[in-house]
């Protein structure tokens, strides 16, 4: 597969959250949207220079922040990953066969999880685990 690095849709309070971290760029911000507040993470710069190479999907992570509550994980199969992935296709009746298949190829190899978290900290320490770094 080749990787797309393309930005990440932030919002609300999120905004502020990132823009602590050294290397993030962030767009601008647009405020009264129907979602509220959003901006747009540019994809790190190491990510674009990898991005004409083969990539493997390792790992797919579903968060959810909930204010104060504890950290959890919880392992998905692989169909549970692909549909919610599906739910948020808005072109999967465009790319018919093909966007299924790939997303099929995507998913092969792939550990799939849904994680809650309450805080920042609390996201980060649940990604290293799952990804062992």
């Amino acid at each position: 597969m080749r990787p797309h690095p393309r930005p990440i849709s932030v919002k609300n309070a999120s905004i502020d959250v990132v823009s602590t971290f050294p290397q993030a760029r962030l767009g601008h911000v647009y405020v009264d949207t129907r979602k509220g507040t959003i901006s747009h993470l540019a994809a790190p710069a190491s990510s674009l220079a990898v991005s004409a190479d083969g990539a493997r999907v390792r790992w797919v992570v579903f968060p959810h922040f909930e204010a104060g509550s504890a950290p959890r994980c919880n392992a998905i199969s692989r169909a549970e990953a692909f549909a919610l992935i599906s739910e948020q296709s808005f072109n999967k009746e465009r790319m018919g066969e093909i966007g299924f298949d790939a997303l099929c190829v995507m998913l092969t190899d792939a550990s799939c999880f849904q994680i809650a978290y309450g805080s920042t900290t609390d996201g980060l320490q649940l990604i290293r685990e799952i990804t062992n770094i």
